[in-house]
This record gives C-alpha cells, sequence and structure tokens, in this order.
C-alpha cells in the first residue's frame, strides 16, 4: 500500500507542476496582450491626431480585437477610448467623402458607426444633413431672373440673407447650435445656398474637433490617474514629510511658549517675574 501511494505521489508531482506552468503561461499572456493593447491604441491616437484617418481606423479595430480577446473590467477605459475614437474617425472620413460629392460612401462610413450605436447623434445628424445635400445638389434650381422677378421671391432671399448673416455671427461666438438653425433654415428657404452648405460643414468639423480634443483631455488624465496609483510615493519620501510636519509642530508650539513668557519692565516693578509666573514650579534658587 506505502508502495502504491509513493507511486502516486511520484507521478501526481509533475502534473501538478504542469498545471502550475499553464496557469504561469496564460497570465504571462495576458500580460504581454494588454500591453500591446495599450501601445497599439496610443498608435491609433498618434495617427488620429495625423489625420492619417484609414490607419488610425485600422488601429482603432486591432485595439479592440485585442480588447475582446483579453474580456474583463480592467480594460473597460480603454476599450471605450477606442470606440469613440474609431467613431470620430468614421465620421471624419464620411465628411471628406461628403466633401468630394461622394454621397453614398459618406452615407456607408456614417452608417458603420449607427450599426454599433443606433442612438448616436452626430451620426444621426450627419445622415440627414448629407441626405439633404445629396438632394440639393442633385434637385433643379431656379434661375436667378425668375427670383428677381418676384416680389415674394425678393422678400424672401431678403430672409435668407438675415438668417446667413445671423449664422455666421453665431458661429463666430462658437454657438454651433444656434448658428446650425439658422444655417438649415437659410437652406431651407434656398437649397442652393453654398455660402449655408459651406458653413453647416464648418460647423461639423468644429464639433468633431472638440470631440477629439475632449476625448485627449480625458484619456491623458484617466493616464494620470492610473500611473499616481500604480507609482505610489517612496516609503524614504513619506516618513520625511512626516518627520517635517512634526518639526514644524514643534517649532510652532515652542514659539507659542516664548510669546507667553512675560516680559519685566523695570521701569513698571523693581521685582522681576518668580519662576511661577515663567511657567516653572519647584525651582531652586
Amino acid at each position: 500500500m506505502l508502495v502504491l501511494l509513493a507511486a502516486l505521489a511520484i507521478l501526481s508531482a509533475p502534473m501538478a507542476r504542469g498545471a502550475e506552468n499553464a496557469a504561469q503561461e496564460t497570465i504571462l499572456r495576458r500580460q504581454e496582450t494588454t500591453i500591446a493593447l495599450r501601445k497599439t491604441l496610443q498608435e491609433a491616437r498618434l495617427l488620429h491626431r495625423q489625420k492619417d484617418l484609414p490607419a488610425a481606423a485600422g488601429m482603432y479595430e486591432r485595439t479592440l480585437g485585442l480588447a475582446k480577446e483579453l474580456g474583463g473590467a480592467s480594460l473597460e477605459h480603454e476599450q471605450a477610448t477606442a470606440m469613440a475614437g474609431w467613431a470620430n474617425v468614421q465620421l471624419l472620413q464620411a465628411l471628406e467623402e461628403q466633401r468630394k460629392g461622394e454621397f453614398t460612401k459618406a452615407a456607408e462610413f456614417a452608417q458603420k458607426v449607427l450599426d454599433l450605436d443606433p442612438q448616436r447623434k452626430d451620426a444621426q445628424d450627419f445622415q440627414r444633413f448629407n441626405a439633404m445635400v445629396q438632394q440639393a445638389q442633385g434637385g433643379p434650381r431656379s434661375s436667378k431672373e425668375a427670383l428677381t422677378k418676384s416680389i415674394e421671391l425678393r422678400k424672401e432671399q431678403e430672409k435668407i440673407r438675415f438668417l446667413l448673416r445671423d449664422g455666421l455671427l453665431y458661429f463666430n461666438n462658437r454657438q454651433w447650435a444656434e448658428a446650425e438653425q439658422k444655417f438649415r433654415d437659410a437652406i431651407r428657404l434656398d437649397p442652393a445656398s453654398e455660402v449655408g452648405f459651406y458653413y453647416l460643414k464648418l460647423i461639423q468639423e468644429q464639433r468633431f474637433d472638440e470631440e477629439t480634443r475632449i476625448l485627449e483631455v480625458t484619456y491623458q488624465q484617466r493616464m494620470l490617474q492610473v500611473t499616481e496609483a500604480w507609482n505610489p510615493p517612496p516609503r524614504a519620501v513619506v516618513q520625511k514629510q512626516r518627520l517635517d510636519e512634526e518639526l514644524r509642530e514643534r517649532e510652532v508650539t515652542q514659539r507659542l511658549r516664548v510669546e507667553a513668557v512675560p516680559v519685566w519692565d523695570p521701569s513698571k516693578s523693581t521685582m522681576p517675574p518668580t519662576p511661577k509666573a515663567y511657567g516653572l514650579t519647584n525651582t531652586t534658587v
């Protein structure tokens, strides 16, 4: 019986070591994948800032793939950052295609974002705006002679000018929502208004840039918090800080004691204060 138990112990030892090695290998692989994910996300953000949109989109997608492979809640921030960056890049590419008159391609880029997040407002707004531009540029336009012959149309033109002027005023004050509404009202009256379409595009660009900057600041703040959390001050620094605080407290206490000691004025008293006046007792002269 003892021989059998000894044999079983000998056989089970390599199996235990094998299981332990496999667990360590899994941990190492996850660590390597996490490092690769964060490095890929940094490269994607760099390409994003450099306006290399197709390459940035590819790096964001690779980051999301690594995050899905790892799973877990520890990388939620990196996954959310990559998703927001990818969506922003898709909409910027949609805007570029729209500028070139490729409205179908522009709609496809925006639709990719809506496929993942159907409630995303900026993508919905772009789809509506893109359809409006496509319809306006593809539809018939009235001649300027016909517009000038009608008093009603002249009043409408005047209203359009006021709308464009007000929209420009809001635009210069960075009030995007109010400016967008004015330009859209002008385009509804005049679908051929190149000024209205031009400033609507600028408003979209400004909003995308602002979202990118906000994303950048949020990411930097998060990375700073993570760095501070993982790099606490050295023990020697903490001890020195405590010692400095104790020394400052002692200095304050000593200064208060000195200030409380009475000063002997010979003109007022012929005898100096007794030791008790200085807070001393049982003093031998």
